[in-house]
C-alpha cells in the first residue's frame, strides 16, 4: 500500500465524534477515509421576469439545512445486531438537534440530527461501511464563544470569524437602559426588571422563563436583536446596569 495512504488511513482510525454527549469510540465505529467535504446552499428564490432571458434572484438572508453523512466502520466482537440496536438508541433515541464534535475539526461545536431511516445490518455485510445519515445545522461555534463572559464598560469582544454572530446577553439592571456597539445604538431597552436575558439566535427576551420582547424598542438601521461584527466590538451602555455577560456564539459555515 502506498505510504501516505496508509498513514492517512492511520490518521482517520484515530478519529472519532461526539454526538450528545457520547463518542463514536464508545460503539467501535472508526471514521471512514471516504468522507467528503460539503456546505450549507443559501436560500434563494428565483423569479422569472417575463420576456427577459434568465431569471432574478431573491435573498432570504439565509443558509439552509443540509444532508451529509458520517461514514464509518464498525470494529466490534458482538453481533451486527446488537452493534446496530446501540447505535439506533444512542442516534436515535431522542429527535432533535444535538451538539456534535469532530476530532478533526476540535475548535468547533456542529448541531446535527439523525431521523432518516437506515439499515446497518443491510448496507454493512454489502460495502463494508455504513453512513450515518446527519441533517446538520448550516453554521458551526467556535467553542471560545460558546463560554459566557462578563463585559466591562467599554471593553471589547473580538469576533475572529468573517460572520456576524447571535450572542446571549445577560443583564441584570433596572430600568430603561440603552446599548452601544463602536459608538452607535445596538439594544435599547425599557423598563427591565431585575435582569432579562436576549437571545439573539432564538429572537427571545426573557426573564424566568417569562416573555420580555416588549422590552425591547427598535433601533434604526440595525437589528432588533443584536448582532456581534467581525473583528472588534466595543460594548458599552448607559443607564442602571448592575453587570453585562455575554455568550458571543462566534460562528463559521460548517462544512
Amino acid at each position: 500500500m502506498n505510504e501516505s495512504i496508509k498513514n492517512q488511513l492511520m490518521s482517520y482510525d484515530r478519529h472519532y465524534f461526539e454526538y450528545g454527549g457520547q463518542r463514536s469510540t464508545e460503539f467501535d465505529l472508526c471514521i471512514s477515509a471516504n468522507n467528503t467535504e460539503a456546505s450549507p446552499e443559501h436560500d434563494l428564490t428565483f423569479v422569472p421576469v417575463p420576456g427577459r432571458d434568465g431569471e432574478l434572484t431573491e435573498d432570504n438572508k439565509r443558509l439552509s439545512s443540509f444532508n451529509k453523512p458520517i461514514y464509518v466502520t464498525i470494529q466490534s466482537n458482538e453481533n451486527i445486531e446488537e452493534v446496530a440496536h446501540k447505535i439506533n438508541q444512542w442516534l436515535k433515541s431522542e429527535i432533535r438537534y444535538k451538539d456534535l464534535k469532530k476530532s478533526w475539526d476540535p475548535d468547533y461545536t456542529y448541531r446535527a440530527i439523525v431521523y432518516e431511516y437506515f439499515d446497518i445490518q443491510d448496507i454493512l455485510p454489502k460495502f463494508g461501511r455504513v453512513p450515518l445519515p446527519f441533517r446538520w445545522h448550516p453554521v458551526k461555534y467556535r467553542n471560545s464563544g460558546l463560554v459566557e463572559a462578563a463585559v466591562i464598560n467599554g471593553g471589547i469582544l473580538t469576533n475572529p470569524e468573517n460572520r456576524k454572530s447571535k450572542p446571549i446577553i445577560h443583564i441584570e439592571g433596572t430600568g430603561d437602559i440603552a446599548l452601544q456597539l463602536n459608538g452607535s445604538d445596538w439594544c435599547l431597552l425599557r423598563s427591565v426588571d431585575q435582569e432579562i436575558i436576549i437571545d439573539s439566535e432564538m429572537e427571545t427576551a426573557r426573564r424566568d422563563n417569562r416573555a420580555q420582547n416588549n422590552k425591547l424598542l427598535d433601533v434604526e438601521q440595525t437589528d432588533l436583536f443584536p448582532l456581534l461584527v467581525p473583528g472588534d466590538n466595543i460594548i458599552s451602555w448607559t443607564g442602571n446596569v448592575q453587570s453585562i455577560k455575554i455568550t458571543p456564539r462566534w460562528e463559521a459555515i460548517a462544512t
